[in-house]
This record gives C-alpha cells, structure tokens and sequence, in this order.
C-alpha cells in the first residue's frame, strides 16, 4: 500500500535498486532497510510517494508503458505495479533469492536472476505466469536490456567452482529477449563479485564491472593489487569475445566496483566503487579503442586506465548503482 515518506527514510534504508521511467521524469528507489520502494520527482528532487514493498528489494525495472517490476529477495516473487491505478497489481512466484530484473523492450516479457537457484525466470507479463526457467552460472544478480531490446544479459556475482588446477571464471549469459533462448554463454576468467552491467548505446558492447583475483601469485603485496584489482570487461555481443582493461591505477585502487550506465550520447560510462566512496567516468570510445589493442595481460598494466579514464569524483559513503536520468544523461 502507498504510504508516506517516512516510510522509505528510516534510520537504515539502505538503498539500492534504481529504475526510471523513459522520460526520465520518475525515479524509483528501493530501500533494502525499510522494505519500501520511493516514487521521486526528478525535477522536485523530493520523494511523492512510498510504497510498502512487503520484502526485501534488490532489483526494478520500469517497462516502456510505465509498469514497474520488483524482485523480493526474501520471498522469493516479483510484484507487478500498475502505474495507472497507483498499486501493486500482481505477486509471480519465481525462484530462489531473486535479484535483478529487468522488461523486454515490448514490455510482454520479465526476466528475474534467481541467486539461490542458479538460473533465471522467464515471465509472461500479460498472465503474469513463469514460463521457463534458464540456467545462468553461479549466482546471477545483474539483468540488462540491450539497446533496440534484442538481448536480455544475465551476469553471475560469483566464480564457478573448478578444479584446483583451473582458473574459475564468472559467467554472462547473452539471451534472447523474446523467447529466453540462450545466445551466448562467456565466461569471466578470474572474475569475481560483478554486479552491474551496460550495454553500449549500439548494442554491441556489453561492460561488466568485475574483481580480477590472481589465483596464481602468492598472497602477497595486497596494497599493491597483486591479490585482487579492479577490471572493467568488454564483451562483444555478437561474437562473444572478451577483452578484460584495468580500473585502478598504479598506487589508486578502485575497490569494489559495483554500479555502472552508459550516457545517453554512449560517449560516456559511470562506474561506482563502493570501497572508495567514487566514480570513475569512462570515456567509451576511447575504451573500445583499448579493447582492439589489448592482449591477455592488459588487464595487469594498469597505466592504461589514463587513456580512458579522464577524471573521477567523490560521491557518498559505499556507492552500489548508478543511473543517469534526464535530457542531458
């Protein structure tokens, strides 16, 4: 039920879905503390409306006619809100610990990372029924729609488990955003906790924030990022190739990437680091013009961020999503 808003500003609201509306007009912010969802005024900056989720949030989309999705991860459904008549108007069962979600261009289809589960659920929005499920890699969290909507992305957080003797590697799944069909399965090789993704404004890139481990050094030298650093992976979509670049730079880690979006001219990328409290803005082609020349080790050569990362700026205390709204995003 709608309710004010204090029921999204409560002394733990800990938010973190974001989604909005195409003309950039509506925010939607869900609060994982207080389990509600925040209708803002983008112009009014300023909250209009709340409503009680019933769970805990972690993922929304906004459809092309305005109907909003929400995964509840604890209940293990998403709910349907019906713009027009103000409220929740459907609860779908789907798998295991839901987390990101996201609409097919048309709108007619719904797809849900299952965590728990291993694979995603394919709604049919109109009877508001599951229709199949998908296996997705080892907790899928982040559900992307491509640009013209022919392609549904699925990232898995974490790594598969392998051999000892083999790299695991974290695993995006490329579908079809009519039919569920898979397209392409890649994998992340020594990828781990990646939990956003953007698509370029063509389609033909997929950008995956990521931790790179070095599973083959000694656990030395954490400071000096010869455990763990920052990537940014460049998959094409088409073919399924990728091409792993550094976010942090020589003595400046980048910890815990998370959010990412791409701007509306595509010129631009945001990508958040929760452990730095920042954003690094991304200059795109320059990025895919580094993707063309990398080899295997580029990821290891972290001078190369300064020819795609022009600037980074502070922001609020652990930044997880990033999304840019407006005429001028």
């Amino acid at each position: 039920p709608p309710g004010g808003g204090g029921a999204f500003m409560g002394q733990h609201a800990a938010p973190w879905a974001l989604a909005a509306t195409s003309d950039g007009r509506t925010l939607f912010v869900a609060s994982t503390g207080t389990r509600a969802i925040a209708r803002i005024d983008v112009a009014k900056a300023q909250i209009v409306r709340t409503y009680v989720s019933g769970g805990v949030v972690r993922g929304l989309d906004v459809a092309s006619d305005g109907q909003l999705a929400a995964s509840l991860t604890d209940l293990d459904q998403v709910i349907l809100f019906d713009p027009d008549a103000d409220r929740f108007a459907a609860q779908v069962p789907v798998g295991r610990s839901p987390a990101g979600v996201a609409f097919n261009a048309t709108g007619e289809r719904l797809f849900v990372a299952n965590m728990a589960s291993q694979d995603v659920s394919v709604i049919d929005v109109t009877r508001k029924t599951e229709l199949r499920r998908v296996p997705a890699g080892r907790e899928p969290f982040t559900v992307r729609r491509a640009p013209g909507g022919a392609t549904i992305a699925v990232v898995s957080r974490r790594m598969e488990l392998t051999r000892p003797e083999d790299l695991p590697y974290s695993v995006v799944t490329l579908l079809d955003s009519s039919s569920g069909d898979v397209r392409h399965v890649v994998r992340l090789a020594s990828c781990h906790m990646a939990e956003s993704a953007a698509f370029t404004r063509d389609g033909a890139h997929l950008l995956v924030p990521a931790i790179l481990v070095r599973n083959r050094l000694p656990i030395l030298q954490v400071a000096r990022g010869w455990v763990m650093s920052s990537v940014l992976a460049v998959i094409g979509v088409e073919s399924g190739s990728v091409k792993l670049l550094p976010l942090s730079e020589p003595g400046e880690g980048f910890p815990d990437p998370s959010g990412i979006a791409v701007s509306r001219d595509g010129l631009r990328a945001y990508v958040a680091s929760g452990g730095r409290d920042e954003v690094a803005e991304i200059d795109v082609p320059a990025l895919l013009a580094a993707a063309e020349e990398a080899d295997a080790g580029q990821m290891q050569r972290l001078s190369w961020t300064r020819r795609y990362v022009p600037r980074r700026f502070a922001v609020g205390s652990n930044p997880r999503e990033v999304l840019l709204v407006g005429s001028r995003a």
